[in-house]
């Protein structure tokens, strides 16, 4: 059962003598406080009535009249306020019910954050604020970056259909987090590497809502990276001049789909350009035998000379380069290895 109540914090005096009146809010044996921006001389308090009573002490005698109903006065409004807002905390709790959201704690904490962000209170879990938070961002981020957020929010809403259970804010700890990069290695088989990516990603936005008094635990920034090897450690795989003629040439006339991963591949390695711009270039990117491009990683202005490798690509898909994911371009290239036998 929900209890709302006005209270002092004892000991929390401040150097005039003031404490300051906060709502209450219990709800499973669980109490958090809303301040009301009211002080109080910790004497004037009636805990009993929750009420402020600055006449206390005050002799009540003909001379103290005036006195006695300026100070009645300015407690009825004080008073006034702190009723209004523990009106307001019991109307969100209320109003939670009727949603059928457990009003808990956090639950009404929440909805008290977005009523005053002006936000629709019911839209308050995780996945409503990641869409909020890729919104906000929109102008800022690069579109790179922005689509790499969308995949850890799809990567948790797998981690939830493969929890069978929803995603609770106040779940959102080091365990839980610990137990997300576990899914993506064991379950999604993702390399440490990539499995990283995501867990920075995800700490950014973990961190945005715990500012913005979302998430009440911030352990889940004590969750390490998973180990991966060193630069000096990792075997640098990369194509020869035989293998690269070998895919260059495959006929692969009856496989449409290969072919268009090989011609994209076969310009990449042809131009250098790292993926994200790769799939980018179009029309507009050619300027005689020049390919002109600011890449989207570096913002860096480039001019490729264009071999005639890279012209017969070009020409093949009238100087614009299909579009593929990166996940669909790796998967298909890997295939397109096998077909050619390459180890």
């Amino acid at each position: 059962m929900a209890t709302v109540k006005a209270v002092i914090r004892k000991g929390k005096t401040n150097s005039q003598g003031l404490n300051l009146v906060f709502i209450q809010y219990g709800h499973d044996q669980r109490t958090t406080l809303f301040s009301t921006g009211i002080k109080v001389k910790p004497s004037h308090w009636n805990a009993r009535r929750q009420s402020i009573d600055s006449t206390k002490g005050v002799k009540n005698i003909v001379a103290n009249k005036d006195l006695v109903k300026a100070l009645v006065q300015e407690d009825n409004v004080s008073n006034a306020i702190i009723n209004k807002k523990g009106s307001e905390i019991r109307q969100l709790s209320k109003r939670l019910m009727l949603e059928e959201v457990a009003p808990t704690v956090y639950a009404v904490k929440l909805a008290y954050t977005r009523k005053k962000e002006g936000k629709d209170i019911l839209r308050g879990n995780l996945f409503d604020l990641f869409d909020e938070y890729i919104e906000d961002n929109k102008q800022r981020l690069k579109l790179g970056t922005l689509k790499q957020i969308k995949v850890v929010k799809n990567h948790l809403l797998g981690f939830q259909k493969y929890s069978k259970r929803a995603i609770a804010l106040e779940a959102i700890n080091r365990s839980f987090v610990a137990k997300f990069l576990g899914y993506l290695v064991e379950e999604k088989n993702l390399i440490n590497d990539t499995a990283n990516s995501n867990l920075k990603r995800l700490k950014t936005f973990l961190k945005h809502l715990h500012e913005e008094g979302y998430l009440p635990d911030r352990s889940f920034e004590r969750v390490k990276p998973l180990m991966t090897a060193s630069d000096s450690e990792k075997d640098i795989i990369y194509v020869t001049s035989t293998e690269f003629e070998t895919i260059r040439k495959y006929n692969l006339a009856d496989n449409p789909r290969l072919d268009r991963v090989r011609n994209i591949f076969v310009f990449g390695c042809t131009t250098g350009l790292r993926f994200g711009d790769l799939i980018k270039v179009g029309p507009e990117h050619i300027n005689g035998n020049f390919i002109e491009i600011t890449t989207q990683k570096t913002t860096q202005r480039l001019s490729i000379p264009i071999n005639s490798i890279a012209r017969s690509v070009l020409n093949k898909y009238k100087n614009r380069i299909p579009h593929i994911s990166n996940q669909k371009f790796n998967k298909y290239l890997k295939e397109l290895g096998r077909l050619v036998e390459l180890n």
